[in-house]
């Protein structure tokens, strides 16, 4: 029923796409009588010569009341109308198209005596002093013999314009009753087409009921998905803090002093568990986030001394992998609104893939400023850079620009995708530049909070 359907519905299609086509045939034949008429209004039979003639006037106006001593002109407001209808003359020379209106008439030819005469009294315009009374009723005359030249250049363009559109009328009045029968003809195949669709939309219903049927069945099963990782996840939690808990206790010295051999076992350990228990964190994290439940506490706070704190933390990660964390310049108080623990930890996940990333220079720089109404955070290294293939793909989730099995750097590839969905959960933006070979920078944008700045 399906295939039969298709046949009917091309063939009713074909029907129309026809009609359409005879329809935009008839439009085609119309097209270049359409072209002249739009061409000879470009030229500006209606507005360009008319603007001339007003341009015109205008100077002679001022120039009858610069000759008028009682009114005490100024020499500027002349030589502004002269180049005023300097210009009105560039547009109907040139037009929009490049045409001029009336072309090849007896009447356009007042064009090129007026070009003349603006050309030859230019010099003469443009040094009139107070005064040369009788220079300025020199050139009244001069242009006033241009009036009527004109006034017959502007009916000739409307003439010409007059004619392409009565053409055009006649054309399509002539076209009309094809126009009309294709019409029909396109209503008819219009109304069985849609009879068509309805029918095979009827059938389409039947099978969307299935689908949805089992895309339900899908979601549950992802819903089943999600709920698995975070019971996992949970139940991780409560023996890798045992596990921590212990190394660390282990380490500190609160059982005594143990071998070396065995120290340097512990400290192994109690590093793995650390990774662990931020790896059980992410996926945490990711799962909520992805499902729209990832929490904020949103309050006052200074982002300054949260950044300070949050470098202060990180300092001994760098530290134990040879890097130097230093803050380079920091605005004080920047006052934002947001979860500053989740805010913290965008900053750590920066601050780690830096040292990571940091290469032979050793060093990260952070600093946070105001930039207008937003604080920005910016976490420098000098290291690999990100290459421009990869750059497109940081916020992807489970990115890792090197992902085979033996990459030379860790991580789960799933970080600054969480990281960014907490800067734009606090109306931020979360963004970069890097140069291979030279270095990245990563941004963090957050607006100021604008009632706490009032306040202060």
């Amino acid at each position: 029923m399906t295939s039969g359907f298709a046949i009917v519905r091309w063939a009713l299609a074909g029907v129309v796409f026809v009609a359409l086509g005879v329809t935009s045939m008839f439009l085609f034949q119309l097209q270049p009588v359409i072209d002249d008429v739009f061409n000879a209004r470009r030229a500006g039979p209606v507005w360009i010569t008319t603007r001339l003639q007003f341009e015109l006037g205008r100077l002679n106006e001022t120039l009858a009341e610069f000759a008028n001593p009682a009114l005490d002109i100024d020499p500027e407001e002349v030589q502004l109308r002269f180049d005023i209808l300097w210009a009105r003359y560039n547009l109907s020379e040139e037009g929009q198209e490049g045409v001029r209106a009336a072309e090849g008439t007896e009447e356009v030819e007042v064009l090129d005596r007026l070009i003349a005469v603006l050309r030859a009294e230019e010099e003469t315009v443009f040094s009139l002093e107070r005064g040369d009374y009788e220079e300025a009723l020199r050139l009244h005359d001069v242009f006033t013999e241009f009036s009527e030249p004109l006034n017959d250049y502007t009916i000739a363009a409307k003439d010409e314009q007059a004619a392409l559109d009565h053409a055009a009328r006649t054309h399509l009045v002539s076209m009309s009753s094809s126009i009309l029968y294709v019409s029909i003809t396109l209503g008819v195949a219009s109304l069985l087409l849609s009879l068509l669709l309805f029918l095979e939309a009827r059938q389409q219903r039947r099978n969307s009921a299935e689908k949805q049927r089992l895309l339900e069945e899908s979601r549950q099963a992802y819903k089943a998905k999600g709920e698995f990782v975070a019971t996992v996840s949970h139940e991780l939690r409560t023996p890798i803090a045992s596990i921590l808990g212990t190394t660390e206790a282990v380490n500190s010295g609160a059982l005594g002093k143990i071998p070396d051999r065995a120290d340097a076992m512990l400290r192994i350990a109690q590093q793995n568990a650390e990774r662990l228990g931020k790896l059980i964190n992410d996926i945490l994290d990711f799962e909520k986030s992805d499902t729209g439940d990832l929490s904020y506490q949103m309050e006052p706070m200074r982002l300054d001394e949260v950044v300070e704190q949050a470098v202060r933390i990180n300092s001994h990660y760098g530290e134990h992998e040879g890097v130097r964390i230093e803050i380079s310049a920091m605005d004080r108080p920047l006052p934002v609104r947001g979860d500053a623990s989740r805010i913290e930890q965008v900053i750590a996940n920066v601050l780690s893939n830096a040292v990571k990333f940091s290469g032979e220079s050793k060093l990260v720089q952070v600093s946070c400023e105001r930039i207008g109404g937003v604080a920005r955070i910016a976490v420098t290294d000098y290291g690999i850079g990100i290459s421009p293939e990869f750059s497109a793909k940081v916020f992807d989730r489970f990115s890792q620009e090197d992902g085979s099995s033996t990459r030379t750097f860790g991580g789960t590839g799933i970080g600054m995708s969480i990281s960014r969905a907490i800067v734009q959960a606090h109306d931020g933006h979360l963004h970069f530049t890097s140069m291979p070979g030279k270095g990245t920078t990563f941004y963090i944008d957050l607006p100021l909070d604008e009632q706490a700045q009032a306040a202060a």
